[in-house]
Formats: C-alpha cells, sequence, structure tokens
C-alpha cells in the first residue's frame, strides 16, 4: 500500500515551528521510504523523526520532481514525521516529498 499524500507544501511564518509532514504506521504494518525529498535553507531548521530517531537535515535532500531514492528503504515501525521551524523573518513555503510504501507484519 502506498503512502498516502506523500507531496507536501506548507507556509511557515517567522519564527513558527509546523508539522509538514507526518504519518502514524498502522498497527501491524511497517512503512518503508524509499523517495524522499527535503529542501534546505540557512532560516528553515528541518527536523525528521523516524520512531524515536531524531535528526537535523543539514543539506537539500533530492529535489523535488526527482526526490532522492534509497535502496534499502529507510524503515519505520512507529511515526514519521518532518518539522519546519523558521528562524528567520519572512514567511517561507516549505514542500517535501516523503514517498513509500506499507506491508503488513506477517
Amino acid at each position: 500500500m502506498a503512502f498516502p499524500n506523500p507531496h507536501r507544501v506548507i507556509t511557515v511564518s517567522p519564527r513558527e515551528k509546523v508539522v509538514v509532514w507526518s504519518m502514524e504506521v498502522p498497527s501491524g504494518m511497517v512503512a518503508f521510504i524509499d523517495k524522499l525529498y527535503v529542501p534546505y535553507h540557512p532560516n528553515l531548521k528541518i527536523t525528521m523523526r523516524i520512531d524515536s530517531t531524531e535528526r537535523i537535515i543539514e543539506r537539500q535532500i533530492g529535489e523535488v520532481n526527482k526526490p532522492e531514492e534509497y535502496d534499502p528503504p529507510i524503515v519505520s515501525e512507529g511515526i514519521i514525521e518532518i518539522t519546519a521551524e523558521n528562524v528567520g523573518t519572512t514567511t517561507m513555503t516549505v514542500e517535501v516529498v516523503c514517498d513509500g510504501y506499507l506491508i503488513p507484519i506477517d
């Protein structure tokens, strides 16, 4: 089963922190992220959380029309979340792609 709504665009006001993309992996399923686009801008603090591990994104990952492909994919059994904090003084638009698929746990 494919991820629902893998492409998201959101506006972030100055000094605001928002969840750009989030998915709770349904019980009895495992998520596999195989394509990812995350922007980079010095006035944005982008954080990606996979289950209990958080990582600050310090470079652009992929392109919006050509996300970086992961083989093997990134695996999650809990939650996938991408947040953006605008540390600048102007409103910014943040666009991400987090694509993959879910399979049942046997």
